[in-house]
């Protein structure tokens, strides 16, 4: 993934954030928004598969799409 389809994936997870969410991208999807040409092939983040919070059930839903 490059830096527009990093973008494009978080435009459309935008709609779907839960208010008080707080996403912070971590490696290369990180270093890619900030303009590194390395291309990456995941958005990583963690979140518990026990108990997941608002944000993370949205972003399984945006992995489904």
């Amino acid at each position: 993934m490059n830096k527009t389809e990093i973008s494009s994936v978080l435009e459309k997870l935008g709609a779907r954030v839960p208010p008080s969410s707080q996403l912070v991208l971590i490696g290369g999807s990180a270093l890619a928004l900030l303009g590194s040409p390395r291309l990456t092939i995941d958005i990583d983040f963690i979140g518990s598969d026990i108990h997941p919070n608002p944000l993370h059930k949205s972003l399984c839903k945006l992995h489904e799409n």
